[in-house]
């Protein structure tokens, strides 16, 4: 039997604290030997050090079976809360149930009871004493005792928020008026001395360990130890990672009843279950503002998810705005900077005097491949608004991997740069404008990809690239000559049937491509990490091993068969949500497990990275994503956090359920869950963004109304004073007047300009 040490601090410096920890590797009917033996007694200071605050939590493997203490709580108080009514789960819904009637001819659906105060996803240490409550107070005194950064202070100020504003209150179920239903009334409930003398709670204490590092990464410690006893809230983390996670989980077991704020005695040991646990949005088939952008990184950070994969750009549209050609931009002449009529003649006008104030400007909105691809000028992504998203990301402690298919899925890449792709031929015949993957036979399709993913590389910092590599239509490159030709040259024979015939092109393709990335990042001293649809496996393409491979067709054999193949692996097969049906399908993403409970891939599942929900969109609009994507996401984000042997749905069920409302209290918009419920909502609806969020919630929506994007230039120029803007009004009129006479006399113009850049 494992015992642990555990030294806590008493704020009170006379005080003395005795704690009983129960040992968590417990198994059924072995309750004598939880308790701890070992027992210390310790006079803590005003200014406790972590060492006197926790001397030994020791960590915990990986395969830590559910606790027998969860076991019970949950069924002990199911039992006890409902003994005539019940809610369950019966062939894929929720029916109430009554004692003592084996066949319901009522079939009423219901949803289950939401629990209170308990965390999403389920920590890996949990032990709670549900006779000791204590109370907070606002506002709470929170100290940072050591490190700190933008990261931690950012999160500490959402936590209060959260807490203080947002906190949920106890569900209300009118089942409380059956006669005999057993459930409590609530305001009877907390005139129990448990709560009306409980222990005020006013100081906060986070630790972190190591100075905070910019962004997070693969190997980020999201590590934490979270304790609640009557000295005050402790936590502690290796890193600002585990900090964040520890923050989430404390706003979560905090609960509300009537402008009160609750918390019971509890002890947490936490880490995830693996590293990469991610979320595919999907911009290309329908855009998604930033403000759902944002509102997914939200819903990500309380569901302890830490990988955006964004889907940038596909067949449909490349909303995606690059730099580096500047060719389909073009020039946009604003006199004086100021939007007005763009006047396309300027280019005609050598030869004809006179004196024009331009400015040669590289538009945002036109871009090289934005500029044709996207679905709309103003439907894009600039430079800036991926560097917002980034950054909100990053407060969050989420990385944004950025996924740009190839060499298939780029149909769009060819409305501004027809060239790189390939040409397709049917009997041997050109049909314009039919197009597939892209010209692994010309060098400056490789130029084009060195140029484009340099400047990729510059915006998203981020190590690791999306490079797709799924469903490419191989039988294009069979009828092209060109690829045909390539495929002599690298010693093959030609067939005229489909399909594998192209696998040396594809291979060859593939390497190449990475081996340009690899030389990008040598250039720059830094070390790259590329994933892979799982087609590179299934095809037994022979690419670099370090590559890894994103499994959403198979399964175990599959993800076997990567493995086996030397890759590291993520898993999405079962948690495609767009996929959708009728009815109670979250359980069938919360059973499902990254190694499918094979013993094989148990025992390499440190090869295995993790998983992602996959959302595509070509049936989802910015409008729905949310409520599709949440809180259904929530079941693989539990799964992937989470010991693989927390599998009740029946407590689940509960706790989804009050999660669900968490996430809608906080903002979120998100869908139902478990049938017929309700969540109450907090009085300020109304305001759930920080001031920073609404403000740029009405810049985007003042551009998308007005049906352009304001010039640099007249952004400045409403900062001026008044007498400037007359000055500058009162020139450009003038040389209005001096346009009209250089276009009548049609002589010589000279020219000034200014270029922003």
């Amino acid at each position: 039997m494992r015992y642990y040490l555990l030294l806590v601090c008493c704020l009170a410096s006379s005080i003395h604290c005795h704690y009983h920890i129960n040992d968590q590797n417990v198994h059924r009917g072995n309750e004598k030997d939880t308790k701890l033996k070992l027992q210390k007694v310790v006079q803590i200071t005003e200014n406790p050090r972590p060492t006197q605050l926790l001397k030994y939590i020791q960590n915990t493997k990986k395969d830590t079976p559910e606790t027998y203490a969860n076991r019970l709580r949950y069924q002990s108080h199911e039992r006890s809360l409902v003994p005539n009514i019940s809610l369950s789960l019966t062939a894929g819904n929720y029916y109430m149930k009554f004692k003592n009637v084996p066949m319901n001819p009522l079939m009423i659906r219901r949803a289950p009871i939401a629990t209170i105060g308990e965390p999403w996803p389920l920590p890996q240490k949990y032990e709670v004493n549900e006779n000791i409550v204590f109370r907070i107070t606002e506002p709470l005194n929170i100290k940072i005792r050591n490190n700190t950064c933008d990261v931690l202070e950012s999160a500490v100020k959402r936590f209060e928020e959260n807490v203080f504003r947002f906190a949920l209150e106890e569900y209300y179920t009118n089942l409380v008026h059956i006669e005999g239903s057993g459930f409590e009334s609530l305001d009877k409930k907390y005139q129990h001395s448990k709560y009306t003398k409980a222990v005020n709670l006013t100081t906060f204490h986070i630790y972190v360990n190591s100075a905070c590092s910019k962004y997070p990464k693969l190997q980020s410690d999201e590590s934490y130890s979270l304790l609640i006893k009557n000295f005050g809230i402790v936590l502690m983390s290796d890193e600002v990672w585990g900090a964040l996670r520890g923050l989430e989980t404390l706003s979560q077991v905090i609960f509300s009843w009537k402008d009160q704020y609750f918390v019971r005695d509890t002890l947490i040991r936490d880490f995830p279950r693996f590293k990469h646990r991610g979320v595919l949005v999907d911009s290309a088939r329908h855009f998604m503002t930033k403000d759902v952008i944002y509102n997914v990184l939200d819903g990500m950070f309380q569901n302890k998810m830490n990988v955006l994969h964004w889907h940038l750009v596909d067949d449909q549209s490349f909303p995606y705005q690059s730099k580096v050609f500047p060719d389909l931009s073009g020039n946009r002449y604003y006199l004086l900077g100021l939007p007005g009529k763009v006047f396309p003649y300027l280019k005609d006008l050598s030869g004809k005097v006179g004196i024009y104030l331009c400015w040669d400007y590289q538009s945002k909105v036109f871009p090289d491949l934005s500029g044709k691809g996207a679905q709309h000028p103003l439907l894009t992504y600039n430079h800036e608004d991926i560097a917002d998203i980034v950054e909100y990301a990053r407060l969050r402690g989420v990385r944004v991997i950025p996924e740009f298919d190839t060499p298939g899925h780029v149909y769009s890449w060819g409305f501004g740069y027809p060239d790189i792709l390939t040409q397709c031929y049917t009997n041997s015949r050109k049909v314009q404008g039919y197009y597939g993957p892209l010209n692994p036979a010309r060098n400056s399709t490789f130029a084009f990809l060195k140029k484009l993913f340099t400047e990729v590389m510059d915006v998203f910092p981020e190590k690791v690239l999306h490079l797709g590599g799924d469903e490419v239509p191989l039988e294009c490159w069979v009828t092209n000559p060109e690829v045909s030709a390539l495929l002599n040259r690298l010693n093959r024979i030609t067939t005229p049937s489909y399909g594998d015939v192209m696998k040396p092109v594809w291979e060859w393709y593939t390497n190449r491509f990475i081996n340009i990335l690899k030389d990008i990042r040598q250039s720059r001293n830094e070390a790259g990490q590329y994933i892979l649809w799982e087609e590179a496996s299934k095809n037994n393409l022979n690419i670099a091993k370090d590559a890894i491979i994103q499994i959403w067709l198979g399964g175990g054999k599959e993800i076997l068969k990567a493995l086996d193949q030397g890759y590291r692996v993520l898993f999405s097969s079962c948690w495609y949500l767009d996929h959708s049906k009728y009815g109670i399908h979250w359980t069938d993403y919360y059973l499902c497990d990254p190694t499918h409970h094979n013993i094989n891939l148990k025992r390499r599942e440190d090869k295995i990275l993790g998983g992602e929900v996959c959302l595509w969109s070509e049936y989802i609009t910015s409008e729905s994503l949310m409520s599709v994507m949440w809180p259904r996401a929530s079941a693989a984000a539990e799964r992937l956090w989470s010991s693989s042997t927390v599998i009740s749905i029946q407590s689940a069920g509960r706790r989804l359920q009050e999660h669900r409302c968490r996430m809608l209290r906080r903002g979120l918009q998100v869908g139902h869950i478990n049938g017929p419920d309700y969540c109450l909502l907090p009085k300020h609806r109304n305001d759930f963004k920080s001031k920073n969020i609404k403000k740029r919630s009405a810049e985007k929506m003042e551009e998308m109304n007005l049906g352009y994007r304001t010039s640099l230039v007249f952004k400045e120029i409403n900062n001026l004073e008044p007498f400037l803007i007359g000055l500058v009004f009162s020139i450009s009129g003038a040389l209005f007047i001096l346009l009209l006479a250089c276009l009548k006399f049609k002589s010589r113009v000279f020219v000034i300009c200014w270029t922003f850049k």
